[in-house]
């Protein structure tokens, strides 16, 4: 059976519109579970920093129990407001956004950690860090001694790197590589940390 072009047209229409419609409306429903997903996940790289995070912990609670965050601009000057007067949360910084900014216009979240039971020494100070690799850029988070000079733990991620290779740098046993390592020499020059 021969259907006329008029028929064709208007089917792909329909269905184009439905379809589309039906993916809108479960991308909209999925909008808050998604936000608590990246949230969750971007506790955990945090934490990652400076713990291992087990699949039984509970991050929300560890993280709020452990962590303070604060933005500073590239002064070092505490930023709590935005140029629009809204609040900014470290949290939400977009490291990738920032990554592409001159450095003097740059927002820079800054995590302290206070230990295991949330005392009131900070233990660590945990930054992101954000960089192209070889196919794809690689993020993560350093944990820094209170003295600034000596990483404690790193945990990194990827979207696209060489298997292997590249995508190696999620490992433990390659993570744990970077502790100890120091940033400054004897004479106070910051040098770079090799593996």
């Amino acid at each position: 059976m021969r259907q006329s072009n008029y028929y064709v047209i208007l089917f792909s229409v329909i269905l184009t519109v439905v379809l589309g419609g039906l993916l809108a409306a479960t991308s909209e429903g999925l909008g808050p579970i998604q936000q608590k997903s990246i949230e969750l996940d971007t506790k955990k790289q945090i934490l990652g920093a400076v713990m291992e995070v087990t699949s039984d912990m509970d991050v929300i609670e560890t993280y709020d129990k452990t962590i303070k965050s604060e933005v500073t601009d590239y002064e070092g000057n505490i930023v709590s407001e935005n140029e629009k007067g809204e609040s900014i949360v470290a949290e939400d910084v977009n490291v990738e956004k920032q990554y592409k900014k001159a450095p003097e216009e740059r927002l820079y979240p800054v995590f302290k950690y206070y230990g295991k039971d949330g005392g009131e020494e900070i233990e660590s100070y945990i930054l992101p860090v954000y960089g192209s690799g070889l196919w794809d850029n690689i993020w993560g988070y350093v944990a820094l001694d209170t003295e600034g000079k000596t990483i404690k733990g790193a945990v990194f991620a990827h979207a696209g790197e060489t298997p292997g290779l590249g995508a190696r740098i999620t490992e433990d046993q390659v993570q744990a590589r970077f502790e100890g390592k120091k940033l400054y020499n004897d004479q106070g020059e910051l040098v770079s940390v090799k593996m």
